[in-house]
């Protein structure tokens, strides 16, 4: 659902989708989190490349009590010391631009064969 509301932003202005979209029958604190999601969003929006805040720790242990049954929330922020954890993004960069480089190698084959034909 959260998904779906910001990807509403991307597509539409904001007055049509706040005329049009209705929640009802929400608990609390999913509307909070709605309302944190299209703020998240909106900001994107103005400025794709500022970076995100990240979380305090105060408001990420109440967020973890607030919501124990959350494996994602439950599990922010466990990588934080790990010494190792900055080469496992290099590696996983790595890893990324090898697959982008093998896609591109493959396009450019298909695009070899379309001006065989």
């Amino acid at each position: 659902m959260f998904t779906a509301i910001a990807q509403l932003y991307e597509n539409y202005p904001e007055e049509k989708i706040e005329k049009s979209l209705e929640l009802v029958d929400i608990e609390q604190d999913d509307l909070d989190l709605i309302k944190r999601v299209v703020e998240v969003k909106k900001n994107y929006l103005k400025d794709p490349d500022a970076p995100v805040k990240p979380l305090s720790k105060e408001r990420l242990e109440k967020m973890k009590q607030e919501n124990p049954d959350n494996p994602w929330i439950q599990n922010a922020g466990i990588f934080k010391d790990d010494p190792q954890f900055d080469d496992m993004l290099a590696d996983i960069e790595a890893y990324r631009r090898e697959l982008d480089a093998e896609m591109a190698a493959y396009y450019n084959s298909l695009d070899g064969e379309d001006e065989a034909i």
